[in-house]
C-alpha cells in the first residue's frame, strides 16, 4: 500500500487532520480524504476514486 502524505493541520481552522476512507455504495467507488476533527472539513487526498473489490 502506498503511503499518502497529508499535512496534519487544517488550512481553515488549524485543527488536526486524520485520514478517512469514504465509500459510495451506489457507484461502487472508494477514496481517501483528510478530515479535520475540529471543524469537519474534508479534502481529497487521492486524485481519483478507486473501484471497490470483493476479497
Amino acid at each position: 500500500m502506498k503511503s499518502l502524505h497529508v499535512d496534519h493541520v487544517c488550512e481553515k481552522c488549524h485543527g488536526t487532520l486524520v485520514l478517512d476512507r469514504e465509500v459510495d455504495l451506489l457507484i461502487g467507488m472508494t477514496w481517501c480524504v483528510s478530515l479535520c476533527i475540529n471543524c469537519g472539513r474534508r479534502t481529497k487526498v487521492e486524485k481519483e476514486p478507486k473501484p471497490m473489490t470483493a476479497s
